[in-house]
């Protein structure tokens, strides 16, 4: 792990970026004391969102189309996902 002074890093702004990008972490000293730690961000994660239709119709006790099965990559619109399903039935009001 690299240290440097924020006046370094701002005359070789372009270098600095270079490094963090390939994977060094520099320590920002001001006046000699650490104040901030740059790292690169890293790669993006994908989300592997749950089907929230397969769920709600099986908490409605319904079957699933064959065409919606989990795995099929069949998308389902939200629109169309949020007028299937009867939000009554799963949220009593107390």
């Amino acid at each position: 792990m690299k240290t440097a002074t924020v006046g370094e890093i701002q005359k070789n702004f372009a270098q600095v970026l270079k490094e963090i990008k390939a994977g060094e972490e520099i320590v920002v000293t001001k006046r000699g004391k650490p104040v901030a730690k740059l790292t690169a961000i890293g790669p993006e994660k994908s989300i592997d969102w749950p089907d929230f239709y397969v769920e709600a119709m099986e908490v409605k006790g319904r079957t699933v189309p064959a065409k919606l099965e989990p795995g099929s990559g069949k998308e389902i619109k939200l629109s169309l996902l949020l007028r299937s399903i009867n939000w009554s039935s799963l949220m009593p009001l107390n």
